[in-house]
């Protein structure tokens, strides 16, 4: 009788996990929908998935696991706080928005590796719900794009200008859309808009691994999505826009080859080895083209200068990325230690002082202009460490190729296209800057990029101990 009246006693934790896991999704909804971009929101509904998650799942936490996470933690967190106590938050980002940076990245960092823990989590699902968003939102874009500027906007209104309380935009409306933000629609930039359908176009990967014949509710679903996709990125097409799709459609056919297994993980290694050395060379040009107040480099920046292709290359194609790495070693950014991230810099003593640059459609090189050279290096050393473990996930897992093949491809296209195409100042009549980091799409990668770099340790390690204690191992545990 004891014995089972401690039976009815026991909390059935699995009907709780399962609702977390419910909410998670819907908190994944809203932060890819991007409702008013309000980190307030997101700082509260991560906070509360996280003492959630915590509470289902503290019983099969392995500590040699979350050790192994903590080290792709520290560098994120101390971005955030460094990027939330630089002169650009101070001068450009209010007060509420600098404390919840730090708090967000963390929230949502540990719930990328709390949820790893719940076995009622499908990838599958997840993607359902990222991709039913986007192509929510897409569509939202388009036709409100569509209403108010026409079809093909791009090529039709290149001398056309709008006023807003009597102030002529600063770019034509070839250069703009209209998108969602929370729950209004403002004019943006291409770019920002662009981000969305590009986002949306990699549920393309499912045509290749869903059966039609099998599953055709689904084949059908992620046809609608891709052809949404297409459609929003082409009454997009912009001269960037362009660059960036040509880019994320390479990424995405690597990404399905590999998955296929026709292109070996050695062969993307030496890509992805080729791709990075070709790109410190690069960066390294730039670099030193930007350090115009340093005179044992003129001569390599006359050399440009005098030769009409690679001026135009370095000064008026890559110019913004030289500036943005020239502020932080120029000798008023080091006075006012811009270089440590602006952190010891007193915007009351530089009222002026963020003339830095725009922002240079690049999240790499905008993190020179959010956290100086402290906040890049750390912001550089996470993504290094993210990306190992995403090459363990996809080496390792144990999840269908498919799910691994949406959740690198998702990944990779989202860091591919903000790389080109970011923009840290999306509104056209408004001078509030909201870099990426602030925002719910740049919150989702966080989550999965977290999720991936933990799913080794946590399902290995959790295995390997219940082999050893001669237990059936669940992968799912």
């Amino acid at each position: 009788m004891r014995e089972a009246s401690k039976d009815k006693k026991k909390i059935n934790w699995g009907v709780y996990a399962y609702g977390v896991a419910f909410l998670f999704l819907e908190v994944i909804a809203f932060l890819t929908f991007s409702l008013g971009n309000s980190i307030i929101a997101d700082v509260i509904m991560g906070g509360v998935i996280v003492i959630l998650l915590i509470i289902v799942s503290f019983r099969k936490i392995h500590f040699d696991s979350f050790y192994s996470f903590a080290f792709l933690l520290f560098p994120l967190v101390l971005f955030g706080i460094i990027s939330a106590i630089s002169i650009f938050a101070k001068n450009e980002m209010s007060m509420t928005m600098n404390v919840c940076l730090p708090i967000a990245l963390t929230a949502f960092a540990l719930i990328g590796y709390l949820i790893s823990f719940n076995k009622y989590l499908k990838l599958s699902t997840l993607f359902t719900v990222i991709f039913s968003t986007l192509a929510i939102l897409t569509l939202i874009n388009f036709i409100a794009t569509l209403i108010q500027f026409g079809p093909l906007h791009v090529i039709t209104c290149k001398n056309w200008f709008i006023y807003y309380a009597g102030e002529k935009s600063s770019v034509a409306v070839s250069e703009m859309a209209y998108s969602l933000m929370g729950f209004k629609l403002r004019e943006v930039t291409l770019q920002y808009a662009a981000l969305y359908p590009t986002l949306l176009l990699c549920s393309a990967i499912g045509l290749f691994f869903i059966s039609p014949k099998k599953n055709t509710k689904l084949f059908v679903l992620y046809c609608l999505f891709t052809l949404l996709a297409i459609i929003g990125l082409v009454f997009l097409a912009g001269k960037m826009v362009i660059i960036s799709s040509l880019l994320v459609l390479i990424m995405l056919t690597l990404v399905v080859l590999t998955s296929k297994k026709i292109i070996s993980l050695k062969a993307i290694k030496w890509v992805i080895g080729i791709g990075v050395a070709l790109f410190a060379v690069l960066f390294i040009l730039i670099f030193i083209n930007g350090q115009w107040q340093w005179s044992f480099t003129s001569g390599f920046r006359n050399a440009i200068s005098n030769n009409s292709f690679t001026d135009k290359i370095f000064n008026s194609y890559l110019g913004d990325y030289s500036s943005a790495t020239h502020n932080i070693f120029s000798n008023d950014s080091l006075n006012n230690g811009h270089m440590f991230g602006h952190a010891f810099g007193d915007p009351r003593e530089y009222p002026n002082y963020f003339v830095l640059s725009d922002f240079t459609n690049s999240w790499f090189f905008d993190l020179f202009v959010v956290g100086g050279l402290f906040g890049f290096v750390l912001f550089i050393l996470f993504f290094i460490l993210g990306m190992k473990g995403l090459f363990n996930f996809a080496k390792n897992s144990n999840e269908t190729t498919s799910n691994k093949a949406f959740l690198i491809g998702f990944i990779l296209v989202y860091f591919t296209y903000t790389f080109v195409a970011s923009s840290g100042s999306p509104y056209i009549f408004f001078s509030d800057h909201l870099p990426m980091y602030y925002t719910g799409p740049f919150f989702v990668v966080i989550v999965l990029l977290c999720y991936a770099y933990c799913y080794k340790n946590v399902f290995i390690n959790i295995n390997k101990n219940n082999e050893n204690k001669g237990e059936i191992a669940d992968e799912n545990a």
